[in-house]
């Protein structure tokens, strides 16, 4: 896995409300992703935290496991 996903802690469960699979990330706690696919799933959230995380750095935000 990529460096800067190490300070991350994923989850992918099933929602029976949505009948879908979701990834979340522990550390961004607004973002998540559904799909039908659980490997979809866990590639959504992964891509999905890459890119907040690469908005974030060019912003000069601090990584939440920073603040």
């Amino acid at each position: 896995m990529d460096e800067k996903f190490r300070k991350c802690t994923f989850n992918i469960f099933w929602s029976e409300e949505d009948q879908e699979w979701v990834g979340t990330c522990d550390q961004f706690k607004g973002l998540s992703y559904l799909d039908k696919s659980i490997h979809d799933a866990a590639s959504g959230i992964f891509t999905l935290v890459e890119s907040v995380i690469e908005d974030m750095t060019a912003n000069g935000e601090p990584m939440p496991w920073t603040v």
